[in-house]
């Protein structure tokens, strides 16, 4: 059984609602009377657990895990945990804490949650910078749900030109070697190029290029989708 939790700063507090793009979680007016809040029907109930390195996971009653982007600018509640949803959390005087990812990071900089324009999100962690500055009220107790576990059958094997022909949303399950590790700024590791005798993908994960070697055969079980970097949409 763990705490419950909202992620409050200032007046605000974290909702479950994501913003217009998908990447952020709102933030709402938190109604709080002499120390405690009162939750609405959107606001984020997240259950604590604390793993036995000390790092925390905030995952909803329904099984959303508070999950950053791989290099930040990004909160979200995922389906499943990833090495993105733990966290550190850190005081930053009383009963106020900076909550910050355990693997996202920018240019070699940690991402911590911060409340910028109505939206809760991760960015380069500052100290004392009042958009990092959170509060954690306690809503009750609770029972983590379990993780889901990955069901393999539901997946397609298949070849990488194969999987380069799927559609958006198709589960696939592709091997071959990994031909290169791409970085992001600061030489994180952001995902792979997989090729096979057919052809070659590109496989945006930096936990997995993290864990790879140029040479390596790897299968993956994933999802189809397009990575395209935002300035390029909006160009």
């Amino acid at each position: 059984t763990g705490d419950v939790v909202a992620i409050v700063n200032g007046t605000k507090v974290m909702t479950t609602t994501p913003n217009s793009t998908g990447k952020k979680l709102q933030g709402e007016d938190a109604s709080i009377t002499e120390g405690i809040l009162t939750p609405a029907e959107t606001t984020a109930q997240l259950i604590v657990v604390v793993d036995e390195d000390g790092y925390y996971t905030f995952v909803t009653a329904d099984g959303k895990y508070l999950t950053s982007g791989t290099t930040g600018n990004e909160l979200t509640l995922a389906s499943a945990p990833s090495a993105f949803s733990l966290w550190s959390v850190e005081a930053a005087g009383e009963d106020i804490f900076y909550i910050k990812s355990v693997n996202a990071k920018y240019q070699d900089k940690v991402q911590s949650i911060e409340f910028y324009i109505d939206n809760f999100t991760t960015y380069g962690h500052k100290d004392n910078d009042a958009a990092f500055l959170l509060q954690l009220y306690k809503l009750g107790t609770a029972e983590a749900p379990e993780a889901p576990e990955e069901d393999l059958d539901s997946y397609t094997e298949m070849t990488v030109a194969q999987a380069r022909d799927a559609k958006t949303g198709d589960k696939v399950k592709v091997s071959g070697v990994v031909a290169r590790i791409t970085y992001a700024n600061g030489m994180i590791p952001s995902g792979v190029i997989l090729v096979d005798n057919t052809s070659s993908i590109y496989v945006y994960d930096g936990v997995l290029a993290a864990q790879c070697a140029v040479g390596d055969t790897i299968t993956i079980a994933a999802s189809k989708t397009y990575w395209i970097l935002e300035t390029e949409q909006a160009n």
